[in-house]
Order: structure tokens, then C-alpha cells, then sequence
């Protein structure tokens, strides 16, 4: 299927390297409502104590974060029709610390290569071998299509599956808080 694919359909990876992409899209940020309090700050800090009015932080604290990087973008497709993917590798993990116990455990979701397209274009598994006489291959596993057809659906695609790995691993953590 993947060769055929390949064959039928006239994908090209993009001329423009993926890290041209920022790490960061300006519409991601967003105002902070946050008050701040410029007068917390002392020059002696060895004085500090606790406020008994404060809140004492849960016993296990969890902390759930993801990577996600493009790489290959792709343009091209069939016909007269122009749909934009992406290769992609997603990475999730946790580090779960217990406070009472001075502990904590590192947990990782396997590292995941993606291929997805835009505009509904279905993809394909495919296998890509490794240069210089190595026998290894990477796989990357087809993700479904993304409705929308633009350059911007590189970046969703490898997101989504990111936040589904992050997802995956607090669905296995007990009592894990997803905010």
C-alpha cells in the first residue's frame, strides 16, 4: 500500500526546512489575569516561614508534559488537488514525585513517528530505511486527516498526537489531574 501510495501521488517534501517554524505561534500566548505582587520580594530571603493561611500542596504531584517536532513537511497530492502533511515525531512523559516519601518516578509513552495530510487525504504507513548501512527503519505510522488543507495543518497534526500521548499516560496514572 505505502509504495503505491508513494506512486499515485506526487508529495514532495518542502524546500523550506521545518525549523523555519517558530516553537512558539503568537496565538498561543495569551494575557495573563495574574495579579502580582512587587513587594513579595525581600533582600533577606533566610527569614522566610510559611503562612499557616496557605494551602499544603497534595502528598503526589504529577507532571505531565510532551514534545512534538515536524520532521519533514510535505506538499503535493493528485490531480489538480494540493494537500499539505507532515511527517512527525510526538513524545509524552511523566514525572510523578511523592512528597511524604522524598521520591520520584519518570514515566514515558514510547516515542511515536507520524505521517498525516491535510484536506481528508488519508496516508499510509511508511517505512523509510536508515542511511549509511545501518539495517534499522523508521516507521511511521499513519494518523487520521485533518479536514482543514493548509500549511497550519502540519503543526496541528503533530500537536494532536501529542496531546493525545500526553492524554494516553494521565488515562494510565492513578489519581492524575488533568488541567
Amino acid at each position: 500500500m505505502s509504495t503505491e501510495f508513494w506512486q499515485n501521488h506526487n508529495f514532495r517534501l518542502e524546500p523550506w526546512g521545518s525549523d523555519y517554524q517558530p516553537p512558539i505561534e503568537i496565538d498561543e500566548l495569551s494575557e495573563s489575569t495574574s495579579e502580582v505582587d512587587a513587594t513579595v520580594e525581600t533582600s533577606d530571603w533566610s527569614l522566610f516561614t510559611r503562612r499557616p493561611s496557605e494551602v499544603d500542596l497534595p502528598r503526589r504531584v504529577i507532571f505531565i508534559d510532551g514534545r512534538r517536532r515536524i520532521d519533514a513537511a510535505l506538499v503535493g497530492g493528485s490531480g489538480n488537488v494540493v494537500n499539505y502533511g507532515a511527517f512527525g515525531t510526538v513524545a509524552a512523559g511523566a514525572v510523578i514525585v511523592d512528597r511524604s516519601e522524598c521520591s520520584s518516578v519518570c514515566v514515558f509513552a514510547p516515542i511515536r513517528r507520524i505521517l498525516g495530510f491535510g484536506g481528508n487525504q488519508e496516508a499510509p504507513h511508511t517505512t523509510i530505511s536508515c542511511p549509511l548501512g545501518s539495517n534499522e527503519e523508521l516507521l511511521y505510522h499513519a494518523v487520521a486527516p485533518h479536514e482543514s488543507n493548509n500549511p497550519d495543518v502540519r503543526r496541528n497534526l503533530v500537536m494532536k498526537e501529542m496531546f493525545q500521548a500526553e492524554a494516553n499516560i494521565a488515562s494510565k496514572l492513578p489519581n492524575a489531574v488533568v488541567l
